[in-house]
């Protein structure tokens, strides 16, 4: 499995960090169409920063360096965005819920796609 849900984040916490994410720097990742804006990391976190996916856009398919365990709050979404990740010689695909906590596996090939009208944005947290 590539993202395994570890919960919800409470609605005035996530309208916190949607806030933060609209007042982000955000910068375009040369050669990529998706967004970074890196913040300063909660206490116990080495890393943290919002990645944006824009509509009609994807994230290429890789494999992280498997070296830190990474979570993924999900602060805007749409039912058109997948993450898409590969075990063995099949494929799967999933939808990460808007205001929940997932922790993702970053040794498996994965992937994402915006096939929505609306942008994605994550914050990621990095131990």
């Amino acid at each position: 499995m590539f993202a395994t849900l570890i919960g919800a984040v409470p609605k005035k916490r996530l309208d916190t960090l949607r806030k933060l994410a609209d007042s982000a720097q955000w910068k375009v990742v040369p050669g990529r169409s998706y967004q970074t804006a890196f913040i300063s990391p909660p206490e116990g976190y080495k890393a943290a920063f919002f990645l944006k996916l824009p509509p009609l856009t994807a994230i290429h398919a890789h494999v992280d360096a498997n070296d830190c365990r990474t979570e993924h709050i999900v602060i805007e979404t749409n039912s058109d965005c997948l993450n898409y990740w590969m075990e063995g010689d099949k494929e799967f695909s999933q939808h990460m819920e808007q205001g929940k906590r997932y922790e993702v596996n970053r040794g498996l090939l994965h992937w994402a796609a915006n096939d929505g009208d609306s942008d994605r944005i994550h914050l990621l947290l990095e131990t």
